[in-house]
């Protein structure tokens, strides 16, 4: 957006002039300008049928004012920043902690990889219930942002709910204990017997399910977030029998990650139980073959929960 306001100091100017210098869509150009001329920066003419863009002074002095006034909370909180590289900032408020973000180019993608170091244990006591579920829904929105930015695609999460006639504390039990997973998670058919859990922020579990036909297919979690009785939160993947990721071993164009999250809700007939499924580190391909796949996610964590229930 800075290269277009820049072009625009030049002149005025089309939306195809605009996009010219840039390697992105017509669609792309159009909603970045439109988020300038949102926030007031730039304004459209009509001239028959072209409509060029051009600077608003006003509101850059509107713009000007606001860095001001918050420069001072900007210099305070900022503690280094190498372009394109690095951030390291401190959430200065409480609970204080301070963060750090590097980003680094991999292909045509960018990882990010986020941390954050609080002064105290008792600090970081106070947030953990709900720190780490907070940053994913970061994540999540700067990827539909930039998707929109940029004309790509964004994951839609998948979402289903269905509640059980037992307790959150049982329905916790049959999520957080490998002899309690073992005897329904998988489809309609197969049986888990290799089933070895740390269950723990950071750990693992890893299993193997067997068809009736006796061909296997490892699996293996890594816990990010237990919120315990609340929340559950993981990333599933297929493995081979080390534990290395590995693809879908019959659809290769599936999401090599997924992002799982459980929460349970104690309500007057059991627990609803709530799932969000969403691929992380994906492609574009592999997210529109996510997005377009969520009938047969339906019916494959529907075999999954009808196993459950029948258990409970």
């Amino acid at each position: 957006m800075i290269a277009i306001l820049h072009h625009l100091t030049q002149g005025e100017a089309s939306v195809t002039e605009l996009a010219k210098p840039f390697k992105i869509s017509m669609p792309a150009i159009t909603k970045h300008l439109k988020v300038l001329e949102n926030a007031g920066l730039i304004s459209r003419k009509r001239q028959a049928q072209w409509r060029p863009c051009q600077i608003e002074p006003k509101g850059f002095e509107v713009a000007s004012e606001w860095i001001t006034k918050h420069q001072k909370l900007w210099n305070d909180r900022y503690v280094e920043i190498q372009p394109k590289t690095l951030i390291i900032m401190d959430h200065v408020s409480q609970p204080k902690f301070r963060i750090t973000a590097r980003f680094e180019p991999v292909g045509n993608r960018t990882w990010i990889y986020f941390s954050g170091v609080f002064e105290s244990p008792s600090q970081f006591a106070a947030v953990q219930d709900f720190a780490i579920l907070g940053n994913e829904g970061n994540f999540d929105r700067i990827e539909a942002l930039l998707a929109q930015q940029t004309g790509s695609l964004a994951p839609i999460p998948f979402l289903l709910s269905r509640t059980f006639k037992t307790t959150t504390a049982h329905m916790w039990k049959m999520w957080t204990q490998p002899q309690h997973m073992a005897q329904w998670w998988g489809p309609k058919g197969v049986t888990v017997g290799y089933s070895q859990m740390d269950f723990t922020r950071g750990g693992t579990y890893h299993y193997c399910m067997k068809t009736p036909e006796g061909a296997e297919m490892w699996g293996k979690m890594y816990y990010r977030d237990i919120v315990p009785q609340i929340r559950l939160m993981f990333v599933n993947t297929f493995s081979d029998a080390q534990g290395a990721i590995t693809r879908h071993p019959m659809s290769p164009q599936w999401p090599a990650e997924l992002l799982s999250t459980i929460t349970l809700e104690p309500v007057p007939e059991g627990v609803t139980l709530t799932i969000r499924w969403s691929p992380i580190n994906a492609t574009v391909e592999e997210i529109q073959y996510f997005n377009e796949g969520h009938n047969s996610m339906s019916q494959g964590w529907g075999e999954n929960l009808d196993r459950l229930e029948a258990i409970l």
